[in-house]
């Protein structure tokens, strides 16, 4: 009872608690015009959005090894506007004028036309699959013969046909003796790093790795002694560290 007693007062304090802190939100937001701009700050804004624009894209132009690169004119390269996307490809093209100046190392500037289109990085579709129309095609036949639905891992859905056919195809392009398909690359490093590795084992693992191998090392129960990120010096030390011992 005194367990049972002290749960509910506990509650109510609680309730008490949060409605006490939405009341005195609120009234903060009434003294602050319920959050709403007024019409003086909205006429402000739109103004200085007018005549100054919106703040650009893209970021001065990046200086390569051996190169120093000098803008031509004014902001060369400090905004990109996408104008169409097609496939793997973004069709750009600069807010300024359509050129810069690359200074070499001689001494002497040349003009470099500004790319009409790029490859498209900021999707993981760089491969282009989603606008391809043979994936298309075959995504169509697959529904048309398995349909809907087969969408999680093998362990709960089964192994069809596909899955097999893939496998074998793997194996003969890499010229290995079998290979094993997994939904995607997270769950395959996860259970491989797990497969691969069991208790009383030791694993030697960059701290900057990713959060699926990562999860792989901690289901594998093996010991792990992290180097820090991309240090081979580092690495070094911890290995002969691991040889001495």
């Amino acid at each position: 009872v005194l367990v049972e007693t002290t749960l509910i007062v506990m509650c109510i304090i609680l309730v008490v608690w949060q409605r006490r802190a939405d009341w005195k939100l609120r009234d903060e937001s009434k003294k602050m015009g319920g959050g709403q701009l007024a019409e003086k700050e909205k006429e402000e804004l739109l103004k200085e959005w007018k005549e100054y624009g919106r703040k650009p894209l893209g970021g001065p132009s990046s200086t390569s090894i051996g190169e120093s690169t000098t803008n031509v004119g004014t902001d060369v390269g400090s905004g990109i506007i996408v104008d169409k996307i097609e496939g793997v490809r973004l069709f750009i093209h600069p807010e300024s004028k359509p050129y810069s100046a690359r200074m070499t190392n001689g001494g002497n500037i040349e003009s470099k036309r500004f790319p009409s289109s790029v490859l498209n990085f900021a999707t993981l579709d760089y491969l282009g699959n989603s606008s391809s129309p043979l994936i298309h095609q075959t995504a169509l036949n697959a529904l048309s013969k398995y349909g809907c639905g087969s969408c999680g891992p093998r362990g709960f859905y089964g192994t069809i046909d596909a899955h097999l056919e893939i496998e074998d195809t793997m194996s003969s392009f890499l010229q290995t003796e079998g290979a094993v398909l997994y939904s995607d690359g997270a769950s395959a490093v996860t259970s491989t790093v797990a497969a691969f590795a069991k208790r009383g084992d030791l694993l030697i693992v960059d701290e900057g790795v990713n959060e699926a191998l990562l999860t792989g090392v901690s289901l594998s129960r093996a010991n792990v002694r992290y180097f820090r990120h991309n240090d081979v010096k580092d690495l070094r030390r911890l290995l002969e560290k691991v040889r001495a011992n």
